[in-house]
């Protein structure tokens, strides 16, 4: 999927619970910040405990281990996706989609956030952001609906990458969803999906 203004590149994986998701999330995290990517992150549910766990078995440099802890790891609700898109909106210069803010913050707490996101992606350069989304399908597809529904408001300067996580435990449609995306990631690594020609579909 292309938008002319914004590259949208959409990529899909499976997890069969949350330790299963951490182990295989972290090194793709740790290429894309060495490559200065903005991670950003809309979870049914929080995995912040098992991040933490892991980093404090690993020895990272400290600068490196805060860039992993900045992005937010955390559930995000319902009225608060709708927040943040809507500041996220008022307040794009260089960032397309902003983090997850946790709920209790107030609407002033959240503009002075993403102010700073804006200054910290300003600092860092970055011209590519990849939004992870995680959790059940209708979770993944409302937040999909939502992230497409303001791209198409904003200003194309970046190349975003949805990455789609579905709860095995609770999915038997991996083969639908597969076709729906370019690309699956798994513990090897990211790999472009083949989709079927004309004439194998009829074969």
């Amino acid at each position: 999927m292309k938008n002319k203004e914004t590259q949208i590149q959409k990529v899909c994986g499976f997890y069969v619970n949350d330790w299963h998701f951490t182990t295989m999330i972290l090194p793709y995290i740790r290429k894309e910040i060495e490559s200065n990517k903005k991670v950003i992150t809309l979870f049914q549910n929080s995995i912040k405990s098992n991040i933490e766990e892991i980093l404090s078995k690993m020895n990272l440099n400290k600068t490196f281990e805060e860039r992993i802890l900045e992005i937010n790891w955390n559930q995000i609700e319902q009225e608060q996706i709708e927040q943040t898109l809507e500041l996220a909106k008022e307040n794009m210069q260089t960032i397309d989609i902003v983090e997850n803010l946790d709920i209790e913050k107030e609407n002033m707490q959240m503009t002075n956030i993403l102010k700073k996101e804006n200054k910290l992606i300003k600092e860092r350069n970055i011209q590519t952001i990849d939004i992870l989304v995680k959790g059940e399908n209708e979770f993944i597809e409302t937040m999909n609906e939502k992230i497409e529904t303001t791209i198409k408001e904003l200003e194309g300067r970046t190349k975003i990458t949805i990455i789609n996580f579905y709860d095995l435990s609770k999915n038997n449609e991996i083969s639908q969803i597969t076709k729906q995306h370019e690309y699956v990631i798994n513990t090897a690594g990211m790999q472009k999906i083949e989709k079927e020609t004309k004439q194998e579909k009829e074969a």
